[in-house]
Formats: C-alpha cells, structure tokens, sequence
C-alpha cells in the first residue's frame, strides 16, 4: 500500500461523510483521526510486506522458484552444519576416549574396501 492507497481511502472518507450538498456528515476533528489512523494502518501493512506476499501468491512460478531456492539454502545449511558438528564431535571424542576397539573395526572396514576394488 502506499501514498496512492491511502488518498484512495481518504477520498473514500470524505465522499461518504461529507454530504452532496458540501455539508459535513460528521465533525472534520473525526475524519482528521480517521485519516490519521488510515496512515498508521496503512503504514503497519507495509511494515509486514503483505503487498509481496500476494504478488508471489499470485504467481505460480515465482512461488515454485522462491520456495526451491529456500529448500536448496535450508538443506545446504542443515549438510554444512551436521558436518561441522560431526567432525568437532568426532575430534572431541578422539581427544577424549580411547576407542581401539571402533579402530580395528575400521581398519578391517578400509582393507574389506580396499581388497574389493
């Protein structure tokens, strides 16, 4: 919505308070709050982009592009981090425990792998 919306609504105020004849339907102080409160309104739609949301509902493709670019950046996220934690979980375990028992079992894993090729 911008100033175009809001001169559509305070229009829309004055034609149905102001009578045909010139006389005032109600107190200019009321459409004066009226057109304030209009503003305050109008300016809270904008602050939630409501306008870009419908436009992206109103087109298809637009919403399919939007919607794999977001899953392409959520699951590239959600690999690099589970990486990143697994490699610091693995690299604290290292430090902190010996494990020779899963070191044979790899070892003998990698040699299966490596016989097989």
């Amino acid at each position: 919505m911008g100033e175009n919306t809001i001169n559509i609504l305070i229009d829309y105020i004055k034609k149905k308070y102001y009578s045909k004849n010139g006389g005032i339907i109600m107190d200019e102080k009321r459409i004066s709050n009226l057109e304030k409160n209009i503003e305050k309104i109008s300016k809270e739609l904008e602050k939630t982009k409501i306008g870009e949301y419908v436009d992206i509902m109103n087109n298809p493709k637009r919403l399919l592009y939007v919607n794999f670019v977001a899953g392409l950046a959520r699951g590239l996220g959600t690999a690099i981090g589970l990486t990143i934690l697994a490699a610091l979980f693995f690299y604290i375990l290292q430090k902190t425990v010996d494990l020779p028992l899963i070191g044979k079992y790899i070892a003998e894993l990698i040699d299966i792998i490596e016989n097989n090729r």
